[in-house]
C-alpha cells in the first residue's frame, strides 16, 4: 500500500528558533510517543539531527539553519507499521521576506515561493519575546509588531498563499500551527505569568493575524520552549545546558497528523456511504432473484448475486475497519493538544488552565 505524503513548512523570521524547534521535536518523537515513532528515511539525517541535539545538551550549542534549504524526509509509524511520510524543509528566515528581484537575491527565495503553495501543514512561527512585548504594550491592532523581521502583513500573506495553493488543487485548506517559540520569554517580556500572557495573546490574535479567523481555517495555538533561558544566556549561539527544559515540542506535529487523519476520515465516510448503497442494491437484486419461482438459470444467477453481495459486504467492512482504526489514531493524537487553544471557523476554542497568580 502506498504511504500517504504530507508537506510541512515553517514560516518564520530570523532567529525565531525554527531550526532548534525541529531538532527538539525530532528528538522527542524519535524516542517514541504512545507507540508512535518519527524517524528519518535517510539514516544519515537521523545521525545529524541526533548529534546536533546531543551537542545542545552537552555544550549548549544551539542548532542553526544554513543558507541553503535543508530538506528532511520523515516517516511516522505506529510501532513497525508506516502511517505517513512527511517532507519537512528548513528554509532560512530571510527566504520568507526578502525580494527575489534584487541583484544579490538568494536562490532559496524562488524555492520558497514554489514550495509554499504545496504545503499541507503550515507552522507560522512567532517569537515569544516579541509576542510578550506586544501583550505588554496593550495587544493593539496595527502595533509595530515584528517577529524576526516579519510583521503581521507578511505573515498574513504567507497564510493566504498556502491556503490558495491547497484550494486551487481541490484540497481542503492547510492545517495551521501558530507556533510560539521561546515560551519562557512570554513572561519576561510581558511582565505577566506565562499562562496569562499566552491567554491574552490568543484572545487578541485576530488583531495580528486575521486570516486565521476565516471560514474553513483550523489553527492550533501552541507555545514551545527548549529551556528557561535569559536573553543574555543565548549570546554567541550558546545556552546553559542546565537550563534546558523542553516543553510541548511534540504537540504541533501531533496536531498536523490529527488534521490529516480527520480529513482522511471524511473521505472514508463518503466511501462508506457509496459502499452501503452498492451493498443495498446487491441485496435487493438477490432478494428479487430468490422470490422468482420460474427463472431460467436461476441457481447460477443467485450464486452470482450472492458473490456480489458478499464482495460488497467485504468492501463495506474493510472501510468500517479503516474508519475505526483512524478514529482511534486521531483520538490518541487529539489527547496531546486538547488543553491548547484551537481557532476554527473564526472562533477560539480555548481550554487553557485558569491563571490564579
Amino acid at each position: 500500500m502506498e504511504i500517504p505524503q504530507l508537506t510541512v513548512t515553517l514560516a518564520g523570521g530570523t532567529n525565531t528558533g525554527k531550526t532548534t524547534f525541529m531538532h527538539g521535536m525530532y528528538a522527542r518523537l524519535s524516542a517514541g510517543f504512545h507507540d508512535y515513532f518519527l524517524y528519518t528515511i535517510d539514516p544519515d539525517d537521523d545521525v545529524d539531527l541526533q548529534e546536533a541535539w546531543e551537542r545542545l545538551l552537552d555544550t549548549g550549542d544551539v542548532p542553526r539553519g544554513g543558507q541553503a534549504p535543508q530538506e528532511y524526509a520523515f516517516r511516522f509509524a505506529r510501532q513497525l507499521t508506516p502511517l505517513l511520510d512527511m517532507t519537512w524543509t528548513d528554509f532560512r528566515g530571510g527566504a520568507a521576506y526578502e525580494s527575489g528581484r534584487k541583484a544579490d537575491a538568494q536562490p532559496d527565495i524562488e524555492q520558497w515561493k514554489e514550495h509554499l503553495p504545496k504545503t499541507d501543514s503550515l507552522y507560522v512561527v512567532l517569537d515569544g519575546e516579541a509576542l510578550g512585548t506586544w501583550v505588554k504594550e496593550g495587544a493593539e491592532e496595527g502595533a509595530n509588531f515584528s517577529s524576526g523581521r516579519m510583521g503581521p502583513a507578511r505573515l498574513s500573506q504567507i497564510i493566504r498563499a498556502a491556503h490558495a495553493g491547497r484550494t486551487a488543487a481541490g484540497n481542503p485548506p492547510p492545517s495551521i500551527v501558530l507556533l510560539i517559540t521561546k515560551m519562557d520569554m512570554l513572561s519576561v517580556a510581558s511582565g505577566m505569568s506565562t499562562a496569562k500572557a499566552f491567554k491574552t495573546a490568543t484572545l487578541n490574535m485576530r488583531k495580528l493575524l486575521s486570516p486565521l479567523f476565516e471560514q474553513g481555517m483550523t489553527t492550533l495555538v501552541c507555545p514551545v520552549q527548549i529551556g528557561t533561558f535569559k536573553r543574555s544566556q543565548t549570546e554567541n549561539g550558546r545556552v546553559d545546558p542546565s537550563l534546558i527544559r523542553p516543553q510541548y515540542l511534540h504537540v504541533p506535529i501531533c496536531f498536523s497528523l490529527w488534521y490529516y487523519l480527520t480529513e482522511t476520515l471524511r473521505a472514508q465516510e463518503q466511501q462508506l456511504v457509496g459502499a452501503q448503497v452498492r451493498l443495498t442494491v446487491s441485496q435487493e437484486m438477490l432478494a428479487e432473484l430468490r422470490s422468482k419461482s420460474l427463472l431460467l438459470g436461476k441457481r447460477k444467477k443467485i450464486l452470482s448475486a450472492e458473490a456480489s453481495a458478499l464482495a460488497q459486504q467485504a468492501e463495506k467492512s474493510a472501510i468500517e475497519d479503516g474508519i475505526n482504526t483512524r478514529q482511534t489514531q486521531a483520538d490518541q493524537m487529539m489527547a496531546t493538544f486538547e488543553n491548547f487553544p484551537i481557532i476554527k471557523d473564526g472562533k477560539i476554542y480555548m481550554n487553557w488552565p485558569e491563571d490564579n497568580s
